[in-house]
């Protein structure tokens, strides 16, 4: 796959890789957790390594990484997913910076709930699948914006907009404090099933 994308003209990569799981850490399949660490971070990096040196050589173009609102937020129930999703935020971030010198933009996307099977690939129980969602395609349509205006990141969808002043104004520990009561009803359920 490298080696063809050295020989594939593009302008836009898009790294949209995700999977998730759900449950107490301790009793998920490890294979799996470390599926999440492939999947979302391992597989994609020499695939955005050749975009970025492929663009920075040309002067033009761009990537876009899509990550999560969970990347902003440390979750129980959902910790390997939120550390990978954390990882694609920051190393977005960093690309954007390194890059733009060359003319090469680098989004990072950060979508909250989206309409996708996400939720019931990772096994996400109860209620909480059956949440409002933004619909992929205003998404996409949110990021492209974002990206034309040359940002360096991008959150979607209202809850994801809501959630934006939470995150700078509580502190890290009561995030996850709550996120944890919020989820633990969730686990319950999943374990009761």
């Amino acid at each position: 796959i490298l080696d063809a994308m050295s020989m594939v003209e593009f302008d836009l990569f898009i790294s949209n890789a995700g999977v998730g799981s759900f449950g107490e850490f301790a009793d998920l399949d490890l294979a799996r957790e470390q599926k999440i660490i492939d999947t979302n971070i391992s597989g994609p990096l020499p695939l955005l390594h050749a975009a970025a040196k492929k663009l920075r050589e040309r002067g033009t173009g761009g990537i876009i990484i899509t990550s999560s609102i969970a990347g902003l937020q440390p979750l129980p129930f959902m910790a390997t997913y939120a550390a990978s999703k954390a990882f694609n935020l920051f190393h977005g971030l960093g690309l954007h910076f390194e890059l733009k010198e060359y003319g090469v933009k680098v989004l990072s996307v950060c979508p909250g709930p989206t309409a996708t099977e996400f939720g019931g690939v990772a096994r996400v129980p109860g209620k909480m699948t059956g949440l409002p969602r933004d619909s992929a395609e205003s998404v996409v349509s949110h990021a492209l914006r974002a990206y034309d205006r040359g940002r360096a990141y991008s959150f979607s969808g209202a809850r994801s907009q809501f959630f934006l002043p939470f995150v700078h104004l509580v502190p890290l520990t009561l995030r996850v404090w709550l996120a944890g009561r919020a989820l633990v009803s969730s686990v319950k359920f999943a374990k009761e099933e």
